[in-house]
Protein backbone atom coordinates (compact mmCIF):
# COMPACT_ATOMS: atom_id res chain seq x y z
CA UNK A 1 0.00 0.00 0.00
CA UNK A 2 1.18 3.63 -0.81
CA UNK A 3 2.17 5.73 1.80
CA UNK A 4 -0.92 6.39 4.09
CA UNK A 5 -1.15 10.05 4.20
CA UNK A 6 -0.78 10.20 0.37
CA UNK A 7 -3.76 7.63 0.09
CA UNK A 8 -7.34 9.42 -0.68
CA UNK A 9 -9.24 7.42 2.36
CA UNK A 10 -6.29 8.42 4.61
CA UNK A 11 -8.31 11.64 5.16
CA UNK A 12 -11.61 10.12 5.35
CA UNK A 13 -10.18 7.71 8.31
CA UNK A 14 -8.79 10.42 10.12
CA UNK A 15 -11.97 12.92 10.13
CA UNK A 16 -13.79 9.46 11.35
CA UNK A 17 -11.77 8.88 13.99
CA UNK A 18 -11.61 12.68 14.98
CA UNK A 19 -15.97 12.43 15.10
CA UNK A 20 -15.70 9.60 17.70
CA UNK A 21 -12.18 10.40 19.93
CA UNK A 22 -11.55 13.95 20.01
CA UNK A 23 -13.99 16.49 22.26
CA UNK A 24 -12.41 19.25 21.13
CA UNK A 25 -13.21 18.32 17.14
CA UNK A 26 -16.75 21.04 16.73
CA UNK A 27 -18.69 18.05 16.09
CA UNK A 28 -17.79 15.81 18.47
CA UNK A 29 -21.21 15.98 20.46
CA UNK A 30 -23.12 14.68 17.34
CA UNK A 31 -20.79 11.51 17.38
CA UNK A 32 -18.45 10.39 20.51
CA UNK A 33 -20.39 12.62 22.96
CA UNK A 34 -23.60 10.87 21.86
CA UNK A 35 -21.70 7.09 21.91
CA UNK A 36 -20.86 6.85 18.62
CA UNK A 37 -17.75 4.59 18.13
CA UNK A 38 -15.71 2.72 16.16
CA UNK A 39 -15.03 -1.20 15.72
CA UNK A 40 -11.96 -1.82 17.21
CA UNK A 41 -10.76 -3.22 13.41
CA UNK A 42 -10.66 -0.07 11.97
CA UNK A 43 -8.26 1.35 14.43
CA UNK A 44 -6.16 0.13 11.88
CA UNK A 45 -5.87 2.21 8.76
CA UNK A 46 -5.21 -1.16 6.54
CA UNK A 47 -8.05 -2.64 7.38
CA UNK A 48 -10.45 0.03 7.11
CA UNK A 49 -9.59 0.43 3.51
CA UNK A 50 -9.50 -3.09 2.60
CA UNK A 51 -13.14 -2.87 4.07
CA UNK A 52 -14.61 -0.22 2.64
CA UNK A 53 -12.89 -0.37 -0.80
CA UNK A 54 -12.31 2.65 -3.05
CA UNK A 55 -14.72 5.77 -3.17
CA UNK A 56 -17.30 5.01 -6.52
CA UNK A 57 -16.31 8.99 -6.99
CA UNK A 58 -14.90 12.18 -5.54
CA UNK A 59 -18.31 12.97 -4.28
CA UNK A 60 -18.96 10.04 -2.05
CA UNK A 61 -18.07 10.14 1.31
CA UNK A 62 -18.46 7.91 4.78
CA UNK A 63 -22.24 7.33 5.53
CA UNK A 64 -23.47 5.10 8.16
CA UNK A 65 -26.50 3.03 7.71
CA UNK A 66 -27.88 3.42 11.19
CA UNK A 67 -27.13 6.62 12.73
CA UNK A 68 -27.65 5.25 16.26
CA UNK A 69 -24.85 3.02 15.26
CA UNK A 70 -21.25 3.14 15.17
CA UNK A 71 -18.73 3.00 12.40
CA UNK A 72 -17.71 -0.40 10.94
CA UNK A 73 -18.23 -2.88 7.78
CA UNK A 74 -21.54 -3.48 8.51
CA UNK A 75 -23.00 -0.17 9.17
CA UNK A 76 -20.87 1.49 6.64
CA UNK A 77 -21.05 2.64 3.23
CA UNK A 78 -20.20 5.23 0.39
CA UNK A 79 -22.92 7.62 -0.03
CA UNK A 80 -23.74 11.03 -2.43
CA UNK A 81 -24.27 13.97 -0.43
CA UNK A 82 -28.28 13.81 -1.20
CA UNK A 83 -27.93 10.26 0.05
CA UNK A 84 -26.73 11.04 3.13
CA UNK A 85 -28.71 13.80 3.73
CA UNK A 86 -31.72 12.02 3.42
CA UNK A 87 -29.96 9.38 6.16
CA UNK A 88 -29.34 12.31 8.78
CA UNK A 89 -31.17 12.45 12.55
CA UNK A 90 -32.84 15.42 11.59
CA UNK A 91 -34.28 14.23 8.38
CA UNK A 92 -38.37 14.56 8.73
CA UNK A 93 -40.66 11.43 8.97
CA UNK A 94 -44.69 11.35 8.19
CA UNK A 95 -46.89 8.24 9.16
CA UNK A 96 -49.45 7.39 7.32
CA UNK A 97 -51.51 4.21 6.94
CA UNK A 98 -49.19 3.15 9.83
CA UNK A 99 -46.25 2.90 7.84
CA UNK A 100 -43.11 5.06 8.60
CA UNK A 101 -42.20 6.95 5.34
CA UNK A 102 -39.22 10.31 5.03
CA UNK A 103 -41.26 13.45 3.94
CA UNK A 104 -38.61 14.81 1.68
CA UNK A 105 -39.39 11.25 -0.43
CA UNK A 106 -42.94 11.71 -1.19
CA UNK A 107 -42.54 15.31 -1.70
CA UNK A 108 -40.09 14.19 -4.36
CA UNK A 109 -42.35 11.77 -5.99
CA UNK A 110 -45.76 14.21 -5.60
CA UNK A 111 -43.90 17.13 -6.72
CA UNK A 112 -45.79 19.07 -3.86
CA UNK A 113 -44.35 21.02 -0.84
CA UNK A 114 -43.93 19.77 1.76
CA UNK A 115 -46.42 22.09 3.83
CA UNK A 116 -48.77 20.61 1.79
CA UNK A 117 -47.70 17.05 2.25
CA UNK A 118 -48.07 17.94 6.09
CA UNK A 119 -51.56 19.10 5.12
CA UNK A 120 -52.53 15.73 3.53
CA UNK A 121 -50.90 13.67 5.89
CA UNK A 122 -52.88 16.02 9.24
CA UNK A 123 -56.69 15.76 7.13
CA UNK A 124 -55.91 11.80 7.47
CA UNK A 125 -55.44 11.23 3.39
CA UNK A 126 -54.43 7.68 2.83
CA UNK A 127 -50.83 7.54 1.19
CA UNK A 128 -52.48 6.67 -2.37
CA UNK A 129 -54.41 9.67 -2.23
CA UNK A 130 -51.23 11.57 -1.43
CA UNK A 131 -48.98 10.54 -3.73
CA UNK A 132 -52.07 10.25 -6.70
CA UNK A 133 -52.05 14.82 -5.83
CA UNK A 134 -56.35 14.18 -4.81
CA UNK A 135 -56.72 17.76 -3.65
CA UNK A 136 -57.26 18.81 -0.03
CA UNK A 137 -60.37 19.60 1.44
CA UNK A 138 -61.78 23.05 0.46
CA UNK A 139 -61.96 25.72 3.53
CA UNK A 140 -64.69 27.76 3.82
CA UNK A 141 -68.12 27.14 5.21
CA UNK A 142 -68.28 23.27 4.40
CA UNK A 143 -65.39 20.71 3.47
CA UNK A 144 -65.24 18.77 0.99
CA UNK A 145 -64.97 15.24 0.24
CA UNK A 146 -61.32 14.12 -0.93
CA UNK A 147 -62.51 13.92 -4.55
CA UNK A 148 -62.34 17.92 -4.57
CA UNK A 149 -66.51 18.14 -5.75
CA UNK A 150 -68.95 17.26 -3.52
CA UNK A 151 -69.37 18.63 -0.10
CA UNK A 152 -69.72 15.60 2.84
CA UNK A 153 -69.85 17.42 5.99
CA UNK A 154 -69.72 20.49 7.47
CA UNK A 155 -67.33 22.58 9.34
CA UNK A 156 -67.73 20.51 12.43
CA UNK A 157 -67.40 17.53 11.07
CA UNK A 158 -70.90 16.59 10.79
CA UNK A 159 -71.73 14.31 7.46
CA UNK A 160 -74.17 15.17 5.13
CA UNK A 161 -77.00 12.82 5.16
CA UNK A 162 -80.63 12.90 4.16
CA UNK A 163 -81.42 13.22 7.79
CA UNK A 164 -78.94 15.63 8.71
CA UNK A 165 -78.81 17.96 6.00
CA UNK A 166 -81.23 21.32 5.25
CA UNK A 167 -81.12 23.58 1.77
CA UNK A 168 -81.35 26.94 2.71
CA UNK A 169 -83.25 29.91 1.02
CA UNK A 170 -79.84 30.62 -0.79
CA UNK A 171 -79.77 26.94 -2.27
CA UNK A 172 -76.56 26.04 0.49
CA UNK A 173 -76.63 23.28 2.80
CA UNK A 174 -77.00 23.62 6.41
CA UNK A 175 -76.35 20.81 9.57
CA UNK A 176 -79.41 20.13 11.02
CA UNK A 177 -76.86 18.71 14.50
CA UNK A 178 -75.67 22.46 14.14
CA UNK A 179 -78.04 24.25 13.18
CA UNK A 180 -79.90 22.47 16.43
CA UNK A 181 -76.85 23.56 18.87
CA UNK A 182 -76.97 27.55 17.44
CA UNK A 183 -81.16 27.48 19.04
CA UNK A 184 -80.54 25.66 21.73
CA UNK A 185 -76.95 28.43 22.59
CA UNK A 186 -79.37 31.20 21.45
CA UNK A 187 -81.87 29.95 23.69
CA UNK A 188 -79.99 29.59 26.51
CA UNK A 189 -78.32 33.12 26.10
CA UNK A 190 -81.96 34.22 26.43
CA UNK A 191 -82.67 32.77 29.58
CA UNK A 192 -80.00 34.23 31.37
CA UNK A 193 -80.90 37.56 29.94
CA UNK A 194 -84.50 37.59 30.82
Amino acid sequence: MEHRTNHPLYVTWCAMRSRCNNPNFVHYHNYGGRGITICPEWGSFDQFVEDMGPKPSKTHSLDRIDNDLGYSPSNCKWSTRTEQQRNQRWTAFIEVDGERHRLIDITEHTGCKRDTILKRVKAGMSMSDILSGVPLPRRGRFSAGLDGKHMTHCIHGHEFTSENTLITTRGKRSCKVCQRARVAKHRAAKKLKG
